[in-house]
């Protein structure tokens, strides 16, 4: 964690001293980091379900777009060849922007629980953490791949709008 970083763990994550607090001080820190550890979990099953969701979109416009390639397609004219792709490559720059933002929040919330276990006896994520960089992989390697997969359905679109009349 750089110096930066560690500034605001100490500024801003203890509100309070344990003498301060008193007796139950260490007892709270670990219920609350069990409950931090419980919505880091919430945080990746709400990306989850974001992608799901997006996927879901993306299949039913990419139907829709097949659909209507064949000669008794359910589109009147050829209007589907511009709404389609333009509708899919918004969504396509959304789910980015989630991806972005869920990435962003995740990255935060693993800071915090780095900074919660420098007051508890093990500091297991940390030290996860460092081994998975020790041995050179990226810890979160889904989050070098998947902000391509919007930018990937964007292509398809492109290549709908384009090239499909």
């Amino acid at each position: 964690m750089n110096p930066e970083r560690e500034r605001i763990c100490r500024s801003f994550l203890y509100a309070t001293t344990q003498s301060e607090y008193g007796a139950l001080y260490q007892n709270h820190v670990l219920e609350q980091y069990k409950i931090y550890i419980g919505s880091i979990d919430y945080t990746s099953k709400l990306k989850h379900t974001t992608n799901n969701y997006f996927l879901g979109i993306h299949t039913l416009l990419l139907t829709a777009a097949g659909i209507a390639l064949t000669k008794d397609g359910f589109f009147v004219g050829n209007a589907w060849h511009i709404v389609i792709p333009i509708v899919g490559a918004v969504l396509s720059g959304i789910w980015w922007h989630a991806l972005r933002t869920h990435k962003m929040v995740n990255a935060a919330k693993f800071e915090i629980l780095h900074c919660i276990e420098s007051s508890l006896p093990l500091a297991l994520y940390k030290t996860e953490w460092e081994l998975l960089s020790a041995g050179k992989k990226n810890p979160h390697h889904g989050t070098k791949t998947e902000p391509f997969v919007p930018f990937l359905f964007i292509i398809i679109y492109l290549f709908i709008f384009f090239f499909v009349h």
